[in-house]
This record gives structure tokens, sequence and C-alpha cells, in this order.
């Protein structure tokens, strides 16, 4: 999740979302130790001075950790469970010697009853028992123990982690007693089946949980041979969600005339800009005005490769793009009042596109994304080659030839393909 910065006076503290949260960063000397490069903790609070209040405990605690780690105090998160374990196998050994009655055995008692066991006639034969007692004398590892590990080396964007972090975390929450030396296929299979979600989601789950399970596998947590989340069967009867559909060229002028009967000016301009680009929308609104030069537009791709490209300015949007530049404020084509816990410019003017599109009767397989949609048809009706056509989309190339040695196609033939295909009924004089 991306931070913003807080007021000056308050350099320990970051919003996210509208929350503030305390931060401090982890110092060189000791992330190894310590497992982590800052301290993160959300105070609750949408006001700074009692965000900071709240947010000086966490602080004072992180600084002792760090001084503790420099001392040689702190452990590795690894060794500091084993530590935990190591004392409390001890403890139940030396309850099963002394026997009820010893403060021992009181203490391993109260452990089970907070665990939501019946220890008046403690068994020993109990699954959910037994997995607990495996855990805790160490001879099995909780599923979730290194999640929190795993997520800090995640090289990803900010909303792709947490996902994967939800994704990984739900799968724990639904099979709390499952450990790392006891997963079977089996049980993510019986997982998969409790889903009431599309195919494609659970593939997308999986992927998040194969991610963990490799980084367990290549610190020696997990067995290589022990593939769990591989070769999972998919439910049938489930569809997947609605597709999504390209809008019809007549519909683009009147999004257009919508946004302006809105007087919604930025998000008459950004469809317009979509809909003479087939740039994505997140694309389109980190647009900077050095994006532009002399009729070309130099897309700042998130996606791939593929999507870092320079697309011809189509005559029809000319003007607009002298103007956006001109009366730029922030630097950005677009103007964006606010954005995202992910730092995303998109997300408000994305959910004002919804509304609007709502309100005309469009329904949910109609999206921003639909209007990338509607250039990509424009080109293909126009019997543009596939390999100009993903030039100016900006997706990878269907062929070896194209897509590794072929160094793209001209600006002049893009621009002759773009000012042919891509024509809406505002554009006819």
């Amino acid at each position: 999740m991306s931070n913003r910065k807080a007021p000056a006076k308050f350099p320990l503290l970051v919003l996210r979302g509208r929350i503030y949260c305390a931060k401090l960063r982890v110092p060189e000397d000791v992330k190894a130790t310590l497992g982590k490069s800052v301290f993160v903790q959300s105070t609750g609070e949408t006001d700074p001075i009692r965000a900071m209040v709240k947010a000086q405990p966490f602080i004072d605690r992180w600084k002792q950790q760090i001084e503790d780690a420099r001392s040689g105090k702190a452990l590795r998160l690894q060794d500091r469970i084993l530590k935990d374990r190591r004392r409390v196998a001890t403890l139940m050994r030396e309850a099963h010697a002394k026997g009820p009655g010893s403060k021992e055995w009181t203490i391993i008692m109260d452990l089970l009853e907070d665990e939501g066991f019946d220890t008046e006639e403690p068994t020993g034969h109990d699954p959910k028992q037994v997995a607990i007692i495996e855990q805790v004398l160490g001879e099995r590892t909780p599923f979730d123990t290194l999640i929190d590990a795993w997520e800090g080396q995640l090289g990803m964007t900010d909303r792709n982690r947490s996902m994967y972090v939800s994704d990984v975390r739900e799968f724990a929450k639904a099979n709390p007693l499952e450990t790392v030396e006891g997963l079977t296929g089996a049980v993510v299979q019986a997982w998969i089946s409790s889903l009431d979600i599309a195919p494609k989601t659970i593939n997308r789950k999986l992927s998040s949980l194969r991610n963990y399970w490799g980084w367990l596998q290549a610190h020696e947590v997990a067995q290589a041979t022990n593939k769990p989340f591989h070769g999972r069967l998919m439910p049938k009867g489930k569809k997947d969600g609605v597709k999504r559909q390209a809008f019809q060229t007549a519909d683009i002028p009147k999004l257009i005339a919508k946004a302006q009967e809105d007087r919604d000016g930025a998000l008459a301009d950004l469809i317009t800009l979509a809909a003479h680009t087939g740039a994505r929308i997140e694309e389109l609104c980190n647009l900077k005005v050095g994006h532009v030069d002399n009729g070309i537009l130099s897309i700042p791709g998130t996606k791939s490769d593929a999507a870092l490209r320079k697309v011809p300015a189509h005559t029809a949007i000319g003007d607009l793009l002298v103007r956006l530049v001109t009366s730029s404020k922030d630097g950005y084509l677009i103007p964006v009042a606010t954005q995202n816990q992910y730092d995303e410019r998109s997300a408000p003017i994305g959910k004002r596109f919804g509304r609007m599109k709502a309100e005309m009767g469009f329904g949910p397989e109609h999206v921003f994304h639909s209007i990338r949609k509607t250039v990509a048809t424009l080109l293909e009706d126009a019997q543009c080659p596939e390999g100009i056509a993903a030039d100016i989309i900006g997706h990878d190339k269907p062929t070896m030839t194209y897509g590794l040695y072929s160094g793209g196609s001209s600006i002049a033939t893009r621009r002759e393909w773009i000012e042919k295909a891509v024509v809406y009924v505002s554009n006819h004089r």
C-alpha cells in the first residue's frame, strides 16, 4: 500500500487513504536482524495531532527494538519463533513429568483453554488439540507464520502486493490448523470446492499461494517435492464474471457530451484522449506536459515493456493537447484532486465515469477500458496489420519475428493508421 506524506511537522506519520499511520524506517545495519525494512502501524486517526499521540508508543517500541538489534538482544524472525517454541516445549515436557496440579500443567491447560479446548479430560487424541500441541512443540510450522517476512520481499506494485497477501491470509484463515509440513493437495482442493467464485479468481488466488509456497521452499521451510497448490481442478458450473465489451463508435461522442453536460471537463477530456489513443486510464492520468512533444505522445506504460510507447496525436485531439499543456497547473494533462491509497491518479475520475455511464444505461460489461477495446476494434475493422495495432495500443507482439526482433513500426506508419481507422461521428466534416 502506498503512503503519502503527512504534514512536514509530523515526519513520523504517513497517510494511507485518510488514516494516519506511524512509520519508522529500519536502519540498514539492522534490517537483516529484524527481518524488515520499515515499521508501519495504523493509528486509526484522521487528525494528525491525535494520530501522533497514538503513534508515539509504537515509535518508542520500534526504537527499542532497533537498539536491541544493535546490541545483539534481538533475534531474527525465525530464531524468535524457535526460541518461543523451545520455551513452550520445555514447559509441556515439565508439565507431563510433574502431572496435574503443577504450575507447568496449569499453564499448559490455560493455553489449551485459550484455543477453545475442553480441558476437563484432555485425551490428546482430538485432531485440533494434537495440531496445536505439534505446533507449540515445534514439530509443525503454522502455515501463516512467515507471511509478514514473505510480504517484505515481494517486488511488485502496492496494489498487487496487497492482493497477494490478502489471498494468502484468506487461505490461512479458512484453514487455521494447517501447517507447512502437513499441507496436502487434498486440503487445497477441498478449499477450492468451498469457494463460490469464478475459476479466474480462484486461479489468481492460487497464483498468490504458489508465490508464498515457493518462497517457503526457497528458504527450506517447505519440502521442495510438496506442491499442494499445483495441478488443482477448477469447480464446474461456475462462470467467470461479466465479459467486457467495446463501446459502439456512436457511443463515444455521447459519453463526451454527457461529461460536458455534467460540467466534468476533465472527464470529457479523458474520454476524448482515450478514444483517440487507445491508452489505459491510468496511463492517461499519468501523462505529463513533457510527454507531449511535436505531435507525439510518449505513453508512460503501466503494464509491460510493450506499454511504453509513442503514439502520434490524432488530428482530432491536436487543439485539446495544446489546451491541456498550456493550462496544466501541476505538470499533468488531466487534473486530479485526489488519488486512492495506492497513489493511482485514475481512481477518483474512474469512479465518476462509472457513475456517469450507469446513468446513461450502460451495464457492468462496459467500463472505461471498453474505450480501449473500441479503438482496437476500429483498427481491426480498418484491416490495420496486427503488429502496427500492437504498437499503437501497447500490446506484446503476437509473433516471434515481430515480438522479439522488430524495432517497431515507424511513427509515420502509426499516424497513417490512426487517422484512417479512428473516426467517430463527431469527426466527420
